[in-house]
């Protein structure tokens, strides 16, 4: 595994840590061609240019081809194809979408990675702390320095990442990277109480939802033309209360969206999740999905 998944920085001033997607495609086995199999992940699950990877031109054009030797033949000539470098969290993601043991496996390689990672930065800061100040620093030294506040701010991101974990898969992953940053840094372990598994945020989403529209107001958000019941679209819900600049899960991934549905039908008042004919739009307006629950 060491060698089939090479982990790199992203420049040498800048350590956050990728692997190629060529890479990760052929560790796990994956049985579609590269290309689609990477841009369709991408798709299907909201992953973003810049913040969980990065795209350059690939050493090999033909490497997006199934057959290499007959893809002149096949398609026309040679064309360029796209390296996709990927951040770790992007990559653990992926391998837990195969859902198989190899995408396990590559994993908790993943995690194994990235603890060697946080454990070479610890060793900096602790020769930092340890090193008599005798001087002007050095470069060198504040490098090192700088390590210090690179681990918090990481621990600080996987902490907002682990408040939002929609996933079980997603909630332990954040949590592994929290403890390692924290004791990297000597700051206290995260608490399981402080941050809800994801089975118990679904009593948070539940609580959360039923705040915001009665902060809201119905007037805003009931799409139902029927007075017997409420139906709310949950785009609606999350662009109102950012109008408003109140807090409320982003739907930017579809696993965010399918959590907060699933929360919601085990509410009480929840009768279907269904399409509606919306009184707040115009007459001519196309059915809008909602979930519909009883009126109080």
């Amino acid at each position: 595994m060491n060698n089939l998944i090479p982990v790199f920085p992203l420049t040498e001033q800048e350590d956050t840590l990728l692997c190629n997607a060529r890479d990760l495609h052929k560790a796990l086995g994956v049985g579609r061609v590269f290309a689609a199999w990477i841009k369709g992940r991408i798709d299907d699950y909201g992953f973003e240019l810049g913040s969980d990877y990065v795209t350059m031109a690939a050493r090999d054009a033909r490497l997006d081809f199934p057959d290499p030797e007959n893809q002149v033949a096949q398609h026309g000539g040679d064309r360029r194809s796209v390296d996709y470098h990927l951040t770790l969290d992007m990559a653990k993601e992926l391998a837990m979408l195969e859902n198989n043991d190899l995408g396990r496996q590559v994993r908790r390689y993943f995690i194994q990675r990235e603890k060697q990672a946080v454990e070479l930065l610890r060793q900096a800061v602790i020769e930092e702390r340890d090193r008599p100040l005798l001087g002007a620093r050095t470069p060198k030294m504040q490098i090192r320095a700088g390590d210090l506040v690179k681990i918090t701010n990481l621990a600080s991101e996987a902490a907002s990442k682990l408040a939002r974990a929609a996933t079980v898969g997603e909630y332990e992953q954040q949590l592994q990277a929290l403890t390692s940053y924290n004791r990297a840094v000597g700051l206290p372990l995260p608490k399981v109480e402080h941050f809800p598994r994801p089975a118990e945020a679904a009593a948070v989403y539940r609580r959360q939802f039923w705040e915001l529209v009665e902060d809201l107001g119905l007037q805003l958000l009931d799409h139902s033309p029927d007075a017997g019941e409420v139906a709310i679209s949950l785009p609606t819900l999350y662009a109102v209360a950012s109008d408003e600049g109140l807090l409320w899960p982003g739907l930017e991934k579809p696993a965010v969206q399918e959590a907060i549905e699933e929360a919601m039908r085990a509410d009480p008042r929840y009768i279907r999740f269904g399409r509606v004919k919306s009184k707040l739009r115009a007459p001519h307006s196309p059915l809008l999905r909602c979930l519909i629950f009883q009126a109080a």
